[in-house]
């Protein structure tokens, strides 16, 4: 046994934990910081042999929500390529989690911890940051990818979803439409900044995103369907409409279609991400939208996460915004 792990069995943390303790980190608890030097005294070792017998797992742990279509073209897909591309660089594994299901989050997290895993990337769809404080305190490095979570000051890699909401709305303002509506969902921190981004534009046309312009699938507790059929039915009906989920566009478009309008001649369509979603052929390449760039994503946060590790005093929690880049499609025209 090494020496790492015995203290670590001693203080009852983990490898890595030690490993921040003798290299003076500050993202320590107090309490993990005294249980491993007094194990170091019960088992007569100092700081500096510490260091010389140091054995790094080297290796990483990625936390995603996969689905069944993990295996496709995915968001989730080219975050894990750009992870394992680049920790492979630095000669690292990346162990895998998958996060889908009730209280699954959590649970990985505390698995990855267990098995001395250097550092931890996470895409959390969780509401709860208890595990996140949790691991914070534990000083194993840590790197949130695409969402923010409220409450915990962590390393951050994401999509600028406000500026690419803000540019597909302008766009459709410079085609000569002004009469746009948005549906999205709103529980996670992406679509709360493609609202605020909609607003905005919005906004500095002197325009109110009223109920009429705005429907928020979870505020407003409606279906993709619903929200479509009460923007259609309206006596104003909307010319354009920003799908913010690109889960969403086959639903809009079969409402559409029942209404007996055309795209884009009657009604245009915007969105995010378009080329994560599993569509028809006819639609591949069709949507305007903004992609994000989810595999640069992955390789910035293996960058930051190693960052952490270089400098023991600690780093201030960062927050890297990647642009994404609007894709101009058959769904926009000029208004008529």
């Amino acid at each position: 046994m090494s020496k790492l792990q015995e203290v670590a069995d001693l203080a009852r943390v983990s490898k890595a934990t030690v490993s921040r303790v003798i290299n003076n980190h500050e993202n320590v608890s107090a309490a993990a910081r005294q249980s491993v030097w007094e194990a170091m005294r019960k088992l007569n070792l100092n700081a500096n042999e510490m260091k010389r017998s140091h054995e790094g797992t080297m290796m990483i742990g990625l936390v995603l929500p996969l689905t069944s279509s993990i295996a496709a073209n995915s968001f989730g897909m080219d975050i894990l390529l750009g992870v394992e591309e680049k920790a492979f660089e630095k000669d690292y594994m990346v162990l895998i989690g998958n996060s889908s299901g009730p209280n699954k989050e959590k649970a990985v997290v505390t698995q990855m911890m267990a098995r001395d895993v250097e550092g931890i990337i996470l895409l959390s769809k969780n509401e709860s940051s208890d595990h996140l404080h949790q691991l914070k305190q534990s000083g194993i490095p840590c790197v949130l990818v695409d969402q923010k979570v409220e409450g915990e000051q962590l390393h951050l890699v994401r999509g600028d979803n406000l500026s690419g909401a803000m540019n597909l709305t302008n766009y459709l303002f410079s085609l000569g439409h002004s009469n746009i509506a948005m549906v999205t969902p709103s529980r996670f921190s992406t679509y709360k900044d493609r609202i605020r981004g909609f607003r905005i534009a919005l906004l500095e046309r002197g325009i109110e995103a009223g109920p009429e312009r705005l429907i928020d699938l979870d505020r407003d507790g409606v279906t993709m369907e619903q929200a479509m059929r009460k923007l259609l039915v309206q006596e104003n009906r909307p010319t354009a409409v920003f799908i913010a989920q690109a889960a969403d566009l086959l639903t809009a478009v079969r409402v559409i279609s029942e209404y007996r309008l055309q795209i884009p001649e009657d009604i245009n369509l915007v969105t995010f991400d378009d080329v994560y979603s599993p569509l028809p052929a006819e639609y591949v390449d069709y949507f305007t939208s903004i992609i994000q760039p989810a595999k640069i994503m992955g390789g910035m946060a293996v960058e930051l996460l190693f960052q952490q590790v270089k400098e023991p005093a600690g780093m201030q929690a960062q927050e890297i915004v990647l642009p994404g880049t609007l894709n101009i499609r058959k769904s926009t025209c000029p208004l008529a």
